[in-house]
């Protein structure tokens, strides 16, 4: 899998995984990144151990960067923040495109005279039922008369 080269990357903007515990307390990880540059604000993530720090300026970010490997003897995995694109799921239930269209409905009913869940008879051994699953797709069982 290929790592997309326009990945939007906030430059004042740095993350801290693994973060110590002594940084669960956001006065200590200020404490301890503003002695790189001015922090404006800091988002800790408790359960992940994962700590933003959005500083003011570019330069301060790259500071911290690079000068920021330790904290009290512990190794810090500092790199910068990479904000991922943000996925869309469809609304399926709500999209009015994937509702079925009782005039559409009727039309093909009208066409094919037949409902839309008939029963069809293939062969003189069984019966083949329609059975609408998904948007348009359907799906087709055989089923044994004797």
């Amino acid at each position: 899998m290929e790592v997309e080269e326009d990945v939007p990357v906030d430059v004042s903007k740095i993350r801290c995984l693994d973060m110590p515990d002594e940084f669960l307390k956001k006065s200590v990880a200020r404490q301890f990144f503003e002695q790189f540059g001015e922090v404006q604000h800091i988002i800790i993530k408790p359960k992940s151990k994962i700590c933003y720090v959005h500083y003011k300026t570019y330069e301060d970010a790259q500071r911290a960067l690079f000068n920021a490997n330790y904290y009290q003897g512990k190794k810090l995995n500092i790199s910068k923040y990479s904000s991922r694109p943000k996925t869309r799921q469809a609304k399926k239930d709500n999209d009015p495109i994937w509702l079925p269209d009782r005039e559409v409905q009727e039309e093909l009913a009208a066409m094919a005279s037949i409902n839309e869940r008939s029963v069809y008879n293939l062969r003189q051994e069984g019966k083949l039922l329609c059975d609408r699953t998904s948007r348009a797709k359907y799906r087709f069982q055989v089923i044994r008369l004797w």
